[in-house]
């Protein structure tokens, strides 16, 4: 199947090109092709398609349209378009799309193309690729389809994309002294874009090269009353230079070098917006630290920070806020925004190196298939990639500072969010947020908004135990959420009793590939795999504390416990509250929270964890020893030890 959106939304029907009819499927294609390979959730897909005018059965009109537009994609191969359900509730649906199934992946793939032939100075095969991407073009992108939020800000970044692919073609034009050729194209581009710059510089240039130093200094007088007038600024630093330059009559002009003294970057940044995940949507209580995320990476608040380091425990809601916060900054960042997955907190995947996460960032930024070897020339590469950039980076899920000290070193201009459950101190100029958990009255408003408004406010009480019994974690809360909604007949009451059973409640909090334990388990397991004597002795401790169901437990406790010197105890209790498993309450007291307690409790395979009140009774204290010690693997107690 394909599909040609730079125009008129068309759809390949054995040999020929059709349009679909109604208006509405065309949205709906649309809508799916803009979030291609991701599941779009049916609320959204409902506000795209009829905004403000909801009629009653838009669900049930959503879902004919869905069936229509399947039979209309139907060619015979598999279905590109798959439902997602939770439970027996439709969530979402995916449309399926292979790399160039659409004439705008084409463009893309053949614009990135031709930039690199321009870096690397192949003028012929530059000026091959951009033509081609450029003769893609049929008219403005989704023509036919109404302007929703997605169907605009897809059709905003793809014009800026042609703009891009223009001014590339007519640099080729100019340094294979192509002048002429490049005036009227021009000529012609700076009435429909009065205000753009670049443009305006390139026409200046190429009339002076042709021998018109007067017109290109008309070009200079009326772009800068443009700009005084509408805006009230001044042109930008490049064009008053060139604008001095030929006032000068500076032969400079005359040569390639001219048009190649600034970096040629493969693919602009203005691509990136692309390469950050799309927000999750719920962030209810987060306000507070949207805001001051703003005020941190301010690029025009010369005090802010560039570098701001998001630390918290598992399932605290890290990188959805990360997320949120870069799409929220983006018309501050106007280069664009870059997200990495890190894997420090990936369930089942190794963290990356330094070294992979230089140059799996510079794949994202030129889309190339290779990057330098050597580390050191790697991160030069990204230096030069980043110095005339604004943008923000998002390093998710960093494990430690070594990860992402190149990058950071690298960064230029940019504006850097890193996630992390630890805090990253070694990192230098490095602002620092502390994520926690959730109040209950936010705890309960995030439920609302996940399982809906009018089932929370109808079950208050329950609607609070669960929130107390999801310890205020936005990733329990989710869950509770995703379940609630796949079963509407359940009461929140009857889910609320489900979780109050402490010997099942993280079975409860565990929908599809997300899950609570797993959030836990990545921390646990780092440690456990460790070869470090203090990481090793930090899970034992964290069993040992499983065992107690109690508010804080202080450094003799444990260390009596599991037989060990109180100084390497406290070692590896600091250890646990370096990875979130554990919080430090006061010197020398450390505690786990609801649910790492239960996660403890689990790992030792115990019955159930027991109050220290209960342990008058010296056999309940030689079984709780015992209990410790064989979680280790260190010999038991005997009756007479």
């Amino acid at each position: 199947m394909r599909y040609r959106v730079l125009g008129r939304l068309e759809v390949q029907v054995a040999d020929r090109w059709v349009s679909l009819h109604p208006t509405k499927w065309r949205l709906l294609l649309s809508v799916l092709l803009c979030a291609a390979n991701q599941v779009v959730p049916s609320e959204r897909l409902i506000a795209e398609l009829w905004d403000e005018e909801l009629p009653q059965s838009a669900r049930k009109l959503l879902q004919g349209y869905v069936s229509h537009l399947r039979r209309a994609l139907d060619d015979g191969t598999a279905p590109p378009l798959t439902t997602h359900k939770w439970g027996y509730q439709v969530y979402g649906y995916q449309l399926h799309v292979e790399s160039g199934q659409t004439d705008a992946q084409r463009f893309e793939k053949l614009f990135v193309q031709g930039r690199a032939a321009l870096a690397d100075g192949a003028l012929p095969t530059a000026l091959a690729r951009l033509d081609e991407a450029l003769r893609l073009w049929r008219g403005k992108p989704f023509m036919d389809v109404p302007p929703t939020p997605t169907v605009a800000v897809e059709t905003v970044r793809l014009e800026e994309l042609r703009l891009l692919a223009i001014e590339s073609r007519i640099d080729t034009y100019m340094r294979c002294h192509e002048d002429y050729t490049a005036l009227a194209e021009l000529e012609a581009l700076v009435v429909e874009y009065p205000l753009q710059e670049r443009l305006n510089g390139q026409l200046m240039r190429a009339l002076y090269r042709a021998g018109r130093q007067a017109d290109a200094l008309m070009v200079y007088r009326r772009l800068r009353k443009l700009l005084v007038d509408e805006l009230g600024v001044e042109p930008s630093s490049p064009v008053q230079q060139l604008h001095q330059q030929i006032l000068s009559a500076d032969t400079a002009l005359l040569t390639d070098a001219s048009t190649s003294d600034r970096p040629v970057t493969i693919a602009s940044a203005r691509v990136a917006p692309l390469r950050v995940p799309k927000a999750s949507g719920v962030l209810t209580g987060r306000e507070w630290e949207l805001s001051r995320l703003a005020e941190m990476l301010d690029p025009d608040d010369r005090t802010s920070a560039k570098v701001v380091v998001v630390d918290g425990p598992p399932g605290v809601g890290k990188s959805a806020l990360a997320i949120e916060a870069a799409h929220r900054l983006a018309p501050q960042f106007p280069d664009g925004q870059l997200y990495l997955d890190l894997q420090g907190s990936t369930l089942g995947a190794q963290p990356l190196t330094a070294s992979a996460a230089l140059h799996r960032l510079l794949r994202l930024l030129d889309q190339a298939e290779t990057t330098p070897a050597d580390p050191d020339e790697s991160s030069a590469l990204l230096r030069s990639r980043l110095a005339h950039h604004r943008m923000i980076l998002v390093l998710d899920n960093v494990d430690d500072a070594d990860q992402v000290s190149a990058i950071l070193s690298a960064r230029g201009g940019c504006a850097i969010l890193v996630t992390s459950r630890g805090i990253l101190a070694t990192l230098d100029g490095a602002a620092h947020m502390h994520l926690d958990i959730l109040s209950e009255d936010q705890a309960v408003a995030f439920l609302g908004e996940l399982a809906g408004p009018a089932r929370v406010a109808a079950e208050p009480d329950a609607s609070l135990m669960i929130a107390r019994l999801c310890a205020g974690l936005p990733l329990a809360l989710r869950i509770a959420g995703a379940r609630l909604v796949a079963r509407p007949g359940w009461s929140l009451r009857v889910f609320a009793e489900r979780l109050a059973d402490s010997r099942t409640r993280l079975d409860q909090l565990q929908v599809g590939n997300l899950g609570v334990r797993a959030a836990f388990e990545v921390s646990y397991r780092a440690l456990d795999s460790s070869e470090d004597p203090i990481d090793q002795l930090a899970t034992s401790a964290f069993r040992a504390m499983g065992l107690l169901d109690e508010p804080s437990l202080g450094v003799p406790v444990v260390a009596t416990l599991l037989a060990e010197r109180p100084e390497a105890v406290e070692a590896s209790l600091e250890r646990l509250v370096d990875v979130r498993l554990a919080e430090e309450t006061g010197p020398g007291r450390y505690r786990l929270r609801d649910l790492s307690r239960l996660f403890a409790w689990e790992k030792t395979g115990s019955q159930r964890p027991l109050k220290l009140s209960e342990l008058a009774d010296g056999r309940a204290v030689l079984d709780l020893i015992r209990a410790a010690r064989a979680s280790r693997g260190n010999r038991p107690c005997s009756s007479g030890d």
